[in-house]
């Protein structure tokens, strides 16, 4: 996968993910969690191949990708990340699935 694809698809995967589960309001909390878990660690091996691949002495951007929507109103979408968003992308990657996994329940 492209890098540049791979950062639209760690944006777009848990959007996703979060209208399945919002499409499944009678789901179980286990298997809830469970999809939730999956949808996290998927996320989290997509993280771990952005941040190996980032070069810090790169481009100010890396993985940058831009598309345009609609021209005539200026919508473009611009994705890009730099050394302090790879770390902070990481960190959000690491926290989420830890807290998914290790919140209890509550009555």
């Amino acid at each position: 996968m492209h890098s540049s694809a791979l950062l639209v698809a760690l944006v777009c995967f848990p959007a996703l993910g979060a209208l399945v589960l919002a499409a499944l309001p009678r789901l179980e909390r286990g298997a809830a969690v469970g999809i939730g878990a999956g949808i996290a660690l998927v996320e989290l091996v997509g993280v771990a191949l952005l941040a190996v691949g980032y070069q810090p002495n790169g481009a100010v951007y890396q993985d940058a990708s831009t598309k345009v929507l609609a021209a005539p109103f200026g919508l473009t979408w611009q994705v890009g990340v730099d050394g302090i968003a790879v770390l902070l992308i990481a960190l959000t990657a690491i926290v989420v699935p830890l807290a998914i996994l290790g919140a209890p329940e509550r009555h």
